[in-house]
């Protein structure tokens, strides 16, 4: 087989551009940035985000009942994302609050199926079963899910409350950040 020299050719390589991957010379890492700057929109690391503010907390006026707590939709773009949640509940001064579901879902005013749970797809949920006292918050978080999107998917936040008295209010911030 090699009774022959082989021949070597030696490649030909397009010239980097400002849109390639720069690696650090001493780490082999991808280099972030170096500023207070954010990736643009389809570039890793784009964050995207929508809040409803305490003061405007959206009220859960039927107990048993889910309702959006964000004042428009999250409409996150192809790709692969993380999703998380982070936000709370206020009562008021006759507010009883005995439980309640919050979950990032991909449809308005509706829990995820239970199977979702476990946070094995872009939905995920948590739940509270005891008591929050009358006048106070409660704060709730949802961990990262993965979602892997093939086209533009709209997010919600959900809540639903179980109550007696005055309706408790929910609020908080869905976040997204792309990871590749």
């Amino acid at each position: 087989v090699f009774s022959t020299s082989p021949t070597f050719i030696t490649p030909v390589l397009g010239a980097a551009t400002a849109t390639s991957v720069a690696f650090s010379p001493t780490t082999g890492g991808i280099v972030g940035t170096a500023t207070n700057d954010d990736a643009g929109a389809g570039k890793v690391g784009e964050v995207l985000s929508k809040t409803t503010a305490r003061a405007s907390a959206t009220t859960l006026t039927t107990t048993g009942t889910s309702y959006d707590v964000l004042a428009s939709t999250l409409a996150i773009t192809a790709g692969d994302w993380d999703i998380w949640f982070v936000g709370g509940i206020s009562t008021g001064g006759t507010t009883a609050l005995t439980s309640i579901q919050v979950a990032i879902s991909q449809t308005s005013a509706t829990l995820p199926n239970i199977a979702r749970l476990a946070g094995d797809g872009p939905e995920s949920r948590t739940q509270f079963i005891g008591a929050v006292g009358i006048n106070s918050d409660a704060s709730y978080q949802i961990a990262p899910v993965r979602a892997s999107l093939s086209g533009s998917t709209n997010y919600y936040i959900v809540m639903n409350a179980s109550f007696t008295g005055s309706a408790p209010a929910g609020y908080g911030t869905l976040w997204a950040r792309r990871l590749r």
